[in-house]
């Protein structure tokens, strides 16, 4: 009786640590001792979702508990897939009940393992930073990674305690940056007294973002697992071609909406601003193709978890199959101009700005690295993936790259030793030299926009959960404009900002600048903080001259081809001159939504507030004005040779109320203080 309850007992002792190693996906928010902002939240989060770790048991997840030689073996076996083997167990101490047993004979036949003296395995064992170092390194050999990478052990102080038979794996996983930011180590790959503590055992957390850095450092994005195995095409994204702008649902729109209006407040613009760009027609989603990238690779949302059944992005179906997909790209690529102005570290050509991006490289594993082309009159501006560098015996670097626009090419950067110059090394193209470029260093901002939950459990998280976030440049004005030309932008004060030969100058006080990626064949446009003024206006000689303004006040701006000459007045006024004049003026109401005017043919317009009634006028009287909220048209009115000017009073309460009213809008002439009816047309 006691031998079958003991007996009784190993089974279900070996099925708990099954369970707690063999992972299913699951959500991490079901661990009662992992909280959103803790260390390694992210790398835990991740290993869940991919089924390579999970709990000590069905609550408990453990992050501080030491893993044995069997945890580390069974969580590379889980990461491989769990293949089947039929290869013979060489140990004595495994057991075909042990929930290792196939893990361990895998491991073994592939060289991964070998014993720790004679024929015993010694399953039990806490493994060691230096064990750890070598069961990766074999296991990237046998995955037929790069293993030469390779440093000076003597830059730690306790390399002499190092076993012979780790130095080059641990000189190997030092190089390769695997242990950055885990461990108790710093930016240069060792414990802040600059040793690397061979002996020190590996907590759950810490082994789960050793998984994290080696998927980073060791195999990169790597096709059919971190990647999409579709291209930005539109052959992909029919929904949004379909519709003519960036497809987007209505939840995931709603959800967007609140966060916006939680960060910045119910009166905030950049809502409007968000709404303009979603409904631009849809040149490409290059930007939410490569964070969405990042974002999954790093444990901050589960793609294929959460929008497909497939185990790896690159298994997941396109969006033209998967529009639930496709909208939460979309929903990525638009947040780039609604995100905070401390979002974004910006690249400068030099030693400075390149030496940055190498630091960031170092310190996270992955960067989204955003570009514009040095001969392309243009400026389309493209947004990838950079995953790891090498530097060369030259001094030069060599950096791999992700590029969604062509997935399965070999695509590098390279900085000469000078670091003055980046150039991207297509593959499928010819090379680019980068005229402008920027990057994202701190990811934890998209914590603030997090589509499926901080435990990537598919449901949206309110902001209102993190800390009082402050926007250290939310009092100045941003000016978007289209960066394929030069330009003059004067405010109401005289002071200029010059946009010529690729360099800014002026006395206007430039406080900031960014790039937003718009698509495959749209320029970039810049985002520029500026000091608040009364008005401001942009001149150009290019066809497109797309100019907007955002403020905590409001919103407004032009898309145009022709127009020569935009004024945006008072955060409430815009006019334009120009010849053919090609436009789509947009103004924020007073309430919810936004106002549009457009036409063509145009050489002048106007577009305003006037004492709280809207002002519309064209010089040949042929124009739209439509209200829209929320996506929607709720009202429109086309006018055909009308000289007078159009004054327009939006009923508030219809806005409010319903999505789907019509005449919202009260449309007359004005003749002195008297009012003239305007007859719709039928």
């Amino acid at each position: 009786m006691k031998k079958n309850f003991l007996k009784r007992t190993c089974v279900l002792i070996s099925l708990a640590m099954l369970m707690a190693t063999f992972a299913f996906t699951a959500s991490a928010k079901r661990f009662t001792d992992i909280n959103y902002g803790r260390q390694f939240f992210d790398d835990i989060n991740y290993v869940v979702d991919n089924g390579i770790m999970n709990g000590t048991s069905s609550t408990v997840f453990s992050p501080n508990e030491k893993i044995t030689r069997a945890m580390l073996i069974a969580v590379l076996y889980n990461k491989e897939g769990r293949p089947s083997t039929s290869a013979a167990n060489p140990f004595k101490d495994v057991s075909s009940s042990d929930y290792y047993y196939n893990a361990v004979r895998w491991a073994h036949s592939n060289k991964i393992v070998s014993g720790t003296s004679g024929s015993a395995f010694n399953p039990e064992q806490k493994i060691t930073r230096e064990d750890t170092a070598v069961f990766l390194y074999r296991y990237a050999r046998y995955k037929g990674y790069d293993i030469t990478k390779t440093l000076s052990l003597s830059s730690v102080t306790d390399y002499s305690s190092i076993e012979s038979y780790a130095r080059t794996p641990v000189a190997w996983i030092m190089a390769s940056r695997i242990v950055l930011g885990g461990c108790k180590i710093n930016d240069n790959g060792t414990t802040a007294n600059g040793t690397f503590e061979p002996k020190e055992q590996v907590t759950r957390a810490e082994c789960a973002r050793i998984v994290v850095r080696f998927g980073l450092m060791a195999e990169g994005i790597l096709m059919k697992k971190d990647a999409y195995s579709f291209i930005n095409s539109s052959d992909n994204f029919v929904n949004s071609v379909r519709i003519g702008q960036y497809y987007i649902t209505t939840p995931d729109f709603d959800a967007l909406k609140q966060k916006v209006i939680t960060l910045y407040g119910k009166e905030s613009k950049q809502f409007e601003r968000m709404e303009e760009l979603q409904a631009l027609t849809w040149n490409g989603s290059c930007y939410g193709m490569a964070v969405t990238t990042i974002l999954d690779k790093i444990g901050k949302i589960d793609l294929n978890g959460n929008y497909s059944s497939a185990s790896t992005m690159y298994g997941m179906s396109s969006p033209k199959n998967n529009p639930a997909l496709e909208s939460a790209i979309n929903y990525y690529h638009l947040i780039q101009s609604v995100t905070p102005g401390s979002l974004d570290t910006y690249i400068i050509q030099d030693h400075v700005g390149i030496g940055k991006l190498l630091t960031s490289l170092d310190k996270n594993g992955v960067v989204l690295f955003s570009y514009t082309d040095k001969n392309d009159p243009n400026e389309v501006g493209h947004a990838i993936v950079l995953y790891d560098y090498i530097k060369n015996d030259n001094g030069s670097y060599t950096i791999k790259a992700y590029d969604n626009n062509k997935a399965n090419e070999n695509i590098t950067l390279t900085i000469p030793a000078a670091k003055n110059a980046i150039t991207v090394n297509l593959g499928y193209a010819p090379a680019v030299t980068v005229k402008d470029s920027w990057i994202i260093d701190n990811y934890s901002y998209y914590d603030l926009f997090d589509i499926d939950g901080y435990y990537n459990d598919n449901t949206f998280t309110s902001v209102s959960s993190l800390a009082a976030f402050e926007d250290p440049f939310a009092s100045y004005t941003r000016l978007y404009v289209s960066a394929g030309s030069d330009f003059t932008i004067t405010n109401a004060e005289g002071e200029t900002l010059i946009r010529e030969n690729g360099d800014f100058s002026g006395s206007m006080n430039l406080v900031k600048k960014s790039i937003v990626v718009n698509g495959l064949d749209t320029p970039v446009e810049w985002v520029l903080y500026v000091e608040p003024s009364a008005s401001f206006t942009c001149e150009t000689e290019n066809e497109t001259c797309d100019f907007h303004l955002l403020s905590t006040e409001a919103y407004m701006g032009l898309y145009s081809q022709g127009a020569r000459e935009v004024t945006l007045a008072n955060d409430e006024e815009i006019s334009f001159a120009g010849e053919q004049v090609q436009y789509k003026a947009t103004l924020s109401l007073k309430t919810e939504g936004i106002i549009q005017m457009s036409g063509e043919g145009e050489s002048a317009g106007f577009f305003g507030w006037q004492d709280d009634e809207l002002a519309a006028k064209s010089q040949n009287g042929c124009f739209d004005v439509s209200v829209r909220k929320d996506l929607q048209v709720l009202d429109t009115q086309s006018f055909v040779s009308q000289n007078n000017q159009i004054y327009i009073d939006i009923n508030e309460n219809k806005l409010l109320e319903k999505k789907d009213v019509s005449d919202c809008m009260d449309i007359y002439t004005k003749i002195g203080n008297d009012k003239l009816p305007f007859e719709r047309a039928k």
